[in-house]
This record gives structure tokens, C-alpha cells and sequence, in this order.
């Protein structure tokens, strides 16, 4: 009987220590927003996701690895996101103050303002291709 214990015991101990897929969540507050829909893209994959009369949005994903999405206003422009499996991201945005960096909160939050830094940073040393292309 002991023995059977053991081994059950050592199978429960290998089957929770796999990793597999996860539910991970980018949730968020959109201040100043005419629209009731946001976009939300990863790998040339775009979902739909409605914005509540309270400007709060919630998307949820099961994901096995560390993916990256691209959240879109319309035409208003967006923002990367970084996100693991089993984590909650959330971000908080006010339209009136686009000038401002997004608030983000969660495990990842470092990284995603980082991805922002990186655009920022990136696009003062590209040129403006309508005078390099004119």
C-alpha cells in the first residue's frame, strides 16, 4: 500500500509541476473615448473587444508562452503589450492626455513600459518617410 502512495504521490508531483497553457488577462480603463470597441492583434490575428459603457475592457486568452499584442484605438493609434501565461495585465489610458505614458499594472509592467521607451526611441531616429520618400 505504501508503495502505491509513493508512486501516486511522486505522478501528482510531475503532472503539477508541467507547464502548459495558461489563462492570461489585459484588462484596462479607456478615459475620453468616443468608441465602444477596441482591437487587440497578435501573430496577424485580430479579436474584437467591446468597451463597456464604463470605458472598462476586459480580454481573456489561454496562451502557453510569452506572447506579444498590439492593442488598437481605431485610428488613434496603440500600444505593444507584453504578456505571460497565468498573468493579468492592466492598462489605463486617457485620450485627452495621449501625451502621457499608459498606466500599466501587473507582473510585466517593466517590460511594457520599456516597449514604449523602445518605440519612442526608435522613431526619433528613423526619418520621416513622407520626406524620404518625396
Amino acid at each position: 500500500m505504501k508503495k502505491y502512495l509513493a508512486i501516486l504521490l511522486l505522478l501528482l508531483i510531475v503532472v503539477s509541476c508541467v507547464k502548459g497553457p495558461k489563462e492570461a488577462v489585459i484588462s484596462g480603463k479607456i478615459l475620453n473615448f468616443t468608441d465602444s470597441i477596441i482591437y487587440l492583434r497578435s501573430k496577424g490575428i485580430t479579436d474584437t473587444i467591446k468597451v463597456k459603457s464604463n470605458k472598462f475592457f476586459e480580454y481573456k486568452t489561454i496562451i502557453s508562452k510569452p506572447e506579444l499584442y498590439t492593442i488598437l484605438f481605431g485610428r488613434k493609434g496603440g500600444y505593444e503589450i507584453y504578456i505571460n501565461p497565468g498573468d493579468s495585465t492592466k492598462i489605463d489610458i486617457d485620450f485627452k492626455k495621449m501625451n502621457l505614458l499608459p498606466n500599466f499594472q501587473g507582473r510585466v509592467n517593466e517590460a511594457n513600459y520599456f516597449i514604449i521607451e523602445k518605440r519612442d526611441i526608435i522613431s526619433k531616429y528613423i526619418p520621416d518617410y513622407k520626406k524620404t520618400y518625396s
